[in-house]
């Protein structure tokens, strides 16, 4: 089994156009559909800095999800059919991803007893119940993160390294570990 880390040869990338690409045909300077997540404390400020005042103490995290276009510029791995491990994680709505374990996703914890908040997310770590960014910019909701065999190990980066790619209907880091050191 390959460690590398990476997804699925058999997953899809949204593209500029609206077509969906299996990633091993996906080439340089091909346009995709990018996904930028901002996130402030309501009760600090707003993006753009000016106050937006308090809501009597009660501070609520925002999330807010930008829909983009971005250029391909590197494609880490040649074709290939390597056998790897990769975790599965479905969501409510049908959307399935298959991503090596150390590849990240951002997810949305929402508790009723503790603050909710975005993370970004190691695949394996990645839980059931909490929401993932759809290709439309919405939540879903996580519903099985299992641990499978498939083959090929493909990775495209967009030409904005804060993006996120949309892989097969959900919103996933182009990089592994070191994307949670870039946010």
């Amino acid at each position: 089994l390959s460690d590398r880390v990476c997804f699925s040869g058999q997953e899809l990338i949204h593209m500029e156009s609206g077509e969906m690409k299996i990633i091993k045909y996906v080439r340089i300077g091909d346009k995709i559909k990018a996904i930028k997540i901002a996130q402030w404390d309501k009760g600090k400020s707003t993006r753009d800095g000016s106050s937006s005042g308090s809501d009597s103490g009660n501070k609520k995290e925002e999330m807010v999800v930008e829909m983009g276009i971005s250029t391909i510029i590197a494609i880490p791995h040649d074709r290939n059919d390597h056998r790897a491990l990769f975790h599965e994680i479905s969501t409510k709505m049908g959307h399935n991803i298959r991503v090596t374990a150390d590849h990240v996703i951002p997810s949305y914890i929402h508790s009723s007893s503790a603050s909710s908040s975005f993370v970004n997310t190691l695949a394996q770590d990645v839980l059931v119940g909490s929401f993932l960014i759809i290709e439309d910019g919405e939540l879903d909701e996580g519903i099985s993160n299992n641990a499978v065999i498939s083959y090929g190990l493909y990775s495209v980066i967009p030409e904005d390294f804060g993006s996120y790619v949309n892989v097969s209907g959900i919103a996933a880091s182009p990089f592994a570990v070191s994307h949670i050191a870039l946010s």
